[in-house]
């Protein structure tokens, strides 16, 4: 952890991380990455940027794994996704370039879902009941991930109870059809936000 930051109605920190043997023995490449976390006023933003600190270009795809917890998965729904291109991971995790045309003006989950959706373009909402949630995320994060594993797949899940996925949802900006390429001392950075709607 880099820093906190405390104040009235709000509050920050921020995660570092610098290539080391550790994660050079994961993956081979010189890096330093943050993860900034902010509350504040019914809002929560996540910021993540990295910079290349080697001396040879590298790839890299990311997801901000944002696990929601929701009252009931069965009454929730997602906005705003709607004549959005999507590759599903529970029928097509072999052939991703397998794409279908979201329809449903609003998502439900009535068993396991595992998509990713492309070209975002706006905000999404969330809603279950007694809630709502405004999901935004920045411009060079062009698609989401939405995942949540049903009974079948939670049961295969370790850190998961058993009835878990009845009340979690996940809603991931991401960047992983197109892998972003940084040349040394090049950084990138981008965020997501859920806002209390």
């Amino acid at each position: 952890m880099q820093g906190v930051q405390l104040g009235q109605g709000r509050a920050s920190l921020s995660f570092g991380l610098r290539a080391n043997a550790m994660t050079r023995a994961l993956w081979p490449h010189d890096f330093s990455a943050t993860l900034d976390v902010r509350l504040q006023g019914g809002s929560l933003r996540l910021a993540f940027s990295v910079t290349n600190t080697g001396g040879l270009p590298w790839p890299f795809a990311l997801a901000l794994h944002t696990y929601l917890r929701v009252p009931d998965i069965g009454q929730t729904t997602l906005r705003g996704l709607q004549g959005k291109r999507y590759w599903d991971g529970v029928l097509n995790l072999a052939q991703p370039e397998i794409r279908a045309l979201e329809a449903a003006p609003a998502l439900t989950f009535a068993g396991e879902t595992d998509r990713v959706y492309e070209e975002l373009n706006g905000p999404l909402e969330l809603h279950c009941p007694g809630a709502a949630l405004r999901i935004s995320q920045s411009a060079n994060l062009p698609e989401v991930v939405v995942w949540n594993p049903a009974a079948g797949r939670c049961a295969t899940l370790g850190d998961m109870p058993a009835d878990g996925w009845k009340q979690m949802l996940c809603v991931e900006a991401a960047c992983v059809n197109t892998p972003v390429v940084l040349a040394p001392g090049e950084a990138w950075s981008a965020w997501q936000e859920l806002c209390v709607a």
